[in-house]
């Protein structure tokens, strides 16, 4: 379906979920109304005596919202309803909706957007189109995982499939954020109540001692903080322990909950139900790593980088400044910072929005 922008006076979609302006050429290419374009013949439009939408030409002059239905037989302007107030929706036969519904899923009428986590799983060109077909809006790349020749290819798919499908998916650097998380493991250790498991910030971290698995920790300061009765929760509830012991680098601890402990599961440490601070607070919202992700995050010129455990508003304010120092070319190449690549670094794209992840304990006495 078309909808006249009075601004423009060029043709707008108003089913396909990218909601671009498009001219009237390239509507009946538009593949998410494809199917359904000759079946908009419409009752409306019969009796009006107009042809089908293929054959529709913009106005030269646009006064207001139109809903273009048909050039009328015989004239050179389109035949054109008004659609009354800005954003009305042109009306369409029951059939016709049905069909529209059917072949677009839910993303002609939802509001809420999907965003959806790329992983080994999903990252091939045929199940990132499947996605985009049931209604992904954002592709989000988690930089705790994979490496950056791995995430570039990943975005190449993405805009090779927004350019051959018209989609307009949007692409998501996750920053990984100086968080205490465990190491990488050699498989997923099943957690049962009574399961023991040491904790320990040997690099690198032996697969077990005396006879209990160990897991690295990539916090130095884990012993310091923690004491015995101290719970330790991974990945904010997946499973829960109670400190037993501390000896040099190590802590054993004891699972209260059963579940699955994971590489890189994010842990935090409670004592009496409040949370601990210990040194963990004065970890930096963004690492050495982090800065190297999203150096290449603008020299890939992602859409979004959304930024975690973010505790004060001052470092989206400077992240915001570091990024237009970079594509302005004021601080150097991003090229050159990121180690090269084959994106281009230029500014002239459209900005990098940035999302700020409240995750953080502190964050909470600064939200107005």
């Amino acid at each position: 379906m078309l909808g006249q922008d009075a601004a423009t006076g060029r043709m707008q979609c108003l089913t396909t979920h990218q909601q671009e302006l498009l001219t009237a050429s390239k509507h009946t290419r538009c593949a998410a109304c494809r199917p359904v374009i000759g079946r908009l013949k419409a009752p409306r439009a019969a009796e009006a005596g107009v042809s089908a939408v293929d054959d529709i030409t913009a106005p030269a002059k646009p006064t207001g919202p139109f809903a273009v239905v048909g050039v009328a037989k015989g004239q050179q302007q389109p035949a054109i309803t008004p659609l009354g107030p800005a954003g009305a929706t042109l009306e369409v036969s029951p059939a016709a909706e049905k069909e529209l519904l059917a072949t677009n899923g839910f993303r002609s009428t939802r509001r809420t957007k999907l965003v959806c986590t790329i992983g080994p799983a999903s990252c091939s060109y045929e199940v990132l189109s499947k996605l985009a077909e049931n209604g992904m809006n954002v592709a989000r790349l988690n930089m705790t995982h994979g490496n950056h020749a791995w995430h570039e290819q990943v975005v190449e798919r993405i805009r090779r499939l927004n350019k051959e499908k018209g989609y307009c998916i949007a692409i998501m650097v996750d920053t990984e954020g100086s968080e205490i998380h465990t190491g990488e493991l050699a498989e997923t250790i099943k957690i049962e109540v009574g399961s023991q498991v040491v904790f320990t910030i040997r690099s690198p971290a032996p697969p077990e001692m005396s006879g209990l698995p160990v897991v690295g920790v990539n916090y130095d300061s884990l012993v310091e903080d923690v004491e015995v009765g101290d719970h330790i929760i991974v990945d904010g509830g997946m499973c829960e322990f109670i400190v037993k012991a501390k000896a040099g680098p190590d802590v054993l601890a004891e699972s209260i909950e059963q579940g699955l402990l994971l590489s890189k599961a994010n842990l935090t440490f409670r004592r009496h139900s409040e949370l601990i601070r210990g040194r963990a607070a004065l970890l930096p919202v963004i690492s050495p790593k982090d800065w190297r992700d999203i150096d290449w995050a603008i020299q890939a010129r992602v859409d979004f980088i959304a930024v975690s455990f973010v505790r004060t508003a001052d470092v989206i304010t400077n992240l915001r400044s570091y990024i237009q120092t970079r594509t302005s070319g004021v601080l150097g190449s991003v090229d050159a910072a990121a180690g090269g690549g084959s994106s281009s670094s230029s500014g002239s794209g459209p900005p990098i929005e940035l999302i700020a992840k409240l995750e953080a304990y502190d964050c909470l006495q600064h939200m107005d």
